[in-house]
């Protein structure tokens, strides 16, 4: 069988290597002058490729997640990741690493494991279109056509990349929205730029709570950034593709280390001893979140003080765009491709996929595990 695979990521390139090991002639088409471009730019250099707690609570729902996951687990991941040389670890939150924590060394692996296994690589190639032939499939590039028996796309979506377009595929998209990305913030307090806080954080739909999490909150300029930030973003983009047009807020407790009652106590025992505003909060927050709090606040209670500190409502105006998001919610619709093939028999594996994950390496972790369940379902047929 011939199979051309179309963009060189994470999914691209593990399911051209997988196709070409059980003796398939591949083809790699990837528009960009080298592969891998997205993985090298992963979890900050040091390639956060996938996480031993996969389950569907980590993604949107869409039922792709869940089909894959039953048909490849975790151990096929890693196991598929050490036969082309990358070794790894988890740390205590389950995050899998390289363990050279160099997401260029991931990237060296995969590229040599494809010259070993024969596959063709194309680098700078642009798919214009996907044409249905009743032989198999035209593939209509930038240079040339080509022709295979089978054509699988996995051409990611426009987050921190152009946002791709091939014809023959595009009326089995949902709607888009950036997602993992941060929060554009009304009126944002400038003076906080640069501040992380370990917190905890509440999403509010039209004054509703509809997500919770807990962990680091960076505070930019523009709004909020982080962890907590980027899943909140998730569930906002979730929402947005189905339609929604809510108002949204999140809601931060700033010291989820102190209760209320503590920080009352602590609060009115320093204004019993006459301590100054400037010094009213030192040691319980960072002083310029105290600044900031206590700007909230009119006069000096503490019952006030510290309901704030417990309860710091910021207003979303939106998220933020696709060059800032490190995936994009919604994509090929699962209804049109339940076992990763749309009605007009091209594949699909990875972000191209409605499918987007927590951060934490979920999202990578889909594109491997969707790869080998493509070529588990599909290597020994057209």
């Amino acid at each position: 069988m011939q199979r051309i695979v179309i963009g060189g990521g994470m999914s691209g390139m593990v399911t051209a290597l997988c196709s070409a090991r059980a003796g398939h002639k591949t083809v790699l088409l990837e528009r960009n002058n080298r592969l891998g471009r997205k993985v090298a730019m992963t979890g900050n250099g040091r390639c956060n490729i996938g996480n031993i707690n996969c389950d569907s609570s980590c993604y949107n729902g869409s039922g792709l997640d869940e089909f894959v996951f039953d048909s490849v687990d975790v151990k096929e991941c890693v196991d598929f990741l050490n036969s082309v040389g990358i070794f790894t670890f988890a740390d205590d939150e389950g995050r899998i690493y390289p363990i050279t924590e160099s997401s260029n060394s991931v990237v060296d692996c995969l590229r040599y494991a494809l010259q070993r296994a024969g596959v063709e690589v194309v680098c700078d190639c642009t798919v214009k279109e996907v044409v249905k032939q009743s032989d198999g499939f035209a593939v209509i590039c930038s240079d040339k056509r080509r022709y295979a028996d089978d054509v699988v796309v996995a051409i990611g979506s426009g987050s921190q990349a152009e946002m791709p377009f091939v014809k023959g595929i595009e009326d089995f998209y949902t709607a888009l929205c950036p997602s993992l990305v941060p929060l554009k913030v009304n009126n944002m307090d400038k003076t906080l730029n640069g501040i992380r806080v370990k917190c905890n954080v509440r999403l509010l739909k039209d004054g509703n709570v509809a997500a919770e999490e807990k962990g680091e909150l960076l505070f930019r300029e523009y709004g909020l950034s982080g962890i907590c930030a980027f899943d909140l973003s998730a569930v906002i983009a979730r929402r947005t593709v189905k339609g929604d047009k809510s108002d949204y807020g999140v809601l931060c407790d700033l010291v989820p280390h102190m209760p209320y009652d503590m920080l009352v106590t602590v609060i009115k025992s320093r204004l019993d001893s006459r301590c100054g505003r400037e010094e009213l909060l030192y040691g319980v927050v960072h002083n310029k979140i105290a600044q900031h709090v206590l700007k909230r606040v009119d006069g000096l209670c503490a019952e006030k003080i510290a309901r704030v500190l417990k309860n710091c409502l910021y207003s979303v105006s939106l998220i933020r765009d696709y060059g800032k998001s490190q995936v994009t919610s919604g994509g090929l619709d699962g209804k049109y491709c339940p076992r990763l093939r749309l009605p007009n028999g091209i594949g699909a594996v990875g972000e191209v996929l409605d499918v987007d994950g927590k951060c934490g390496g979920y999202n990578l972790m889909f594109a491997i595990a969707s790869a080998l369940t493509y070529c588990k379902l599909y290597n020994g047929e057209v």
